[in-house]
């Protein structure tokens, strides 16, 4: 009796270790995220796309994203707020430079239009890139939710609240203390933006 109660259990347990082996991958895959990681994203491109009407452009607007994985399976995603306000200013230092051509373009001076506008360039700038804009762009980038990653898809929730949904995903390469984030799969996001590459800071 005591033997054949042994057999049951072994299978059973065979069963269970069996059919959990996707849940196992799933784990041992999570773990490879577990920590912070940071990411510079370009969006030079996207920011003259908006302002190219105007005729003007900018060399460069970079920022630095932070994932933060936990070993609960929820993550964090925030910018660097001192790197994205470093960014910020230099943008807008670029745009006043930009307007500063278009008026001289005119043939006029840039404190001649200033006397006639009655503001100067840069404040012009600053009324419409100001710390409104700043914090919206901050919290548009700021988000967390759960996590999940297998078979190179990178799962995550748009919310604590919410559970992981299946159709929608990142591809992903993993190598030691970086990964890639090559496409996305069930969303709308603008492709140019990857590969994103992810290196581990803790």
């Amino acid at each position: 009796m005591k033997k054949n109660l042994v057999l049951v259990l072994s299978s059973v347990l065979l069963v269970v270790m069996l059919s959990g082996c996707g849940v196992l991958g799933a784990l041992v895959n999570a773990n490879e995220f577990v920590g912070t990681w940071e990411t510079t994203v370009d969006l030079t491109d996207s920011i003259n796309k908006e302002i190219e009407s105007v005729g003007v452009a900018i060399d460069e607007f970079e920022i630095t994203l932070v994932y933060t994985f936990n070993i609960d399976g929820t993550y964090k995603a925030e910018p660097d707020m001192d790197a994205l306000e470093n960014s910020f200013n230099a943008l807008i230092d670029q745009l006043v430079d930009e307007m500063e051509k278009v008026v001289q373009g005119y043939g006029m001076s840039v404190a001649d239009y200033e006397a006639q506008a009655g503001i100067s360039l840069r404040d012009a700038v600053k009324a419409t890139y100001n710390q409104e804009m700043l914090d919206t762009l901050a919290d548009g980038m700021t988000s967390e939710g759960n996590f999940k990653a297998e078979d190179g898809k990178l799962f995550m929730s748009d919310g604590l609240e919410n559970g992981i949904d299946e159709e929608i995903y990142e591809t992903y390469e993993m190598d030691g203390d970086e990964f890639r984030l090559l496409t996305a799969v069930g969303q709308n996001v603008d492709e140019s933006i990857y590969p994103m590459i992810f290196k581990k800071v803790k």
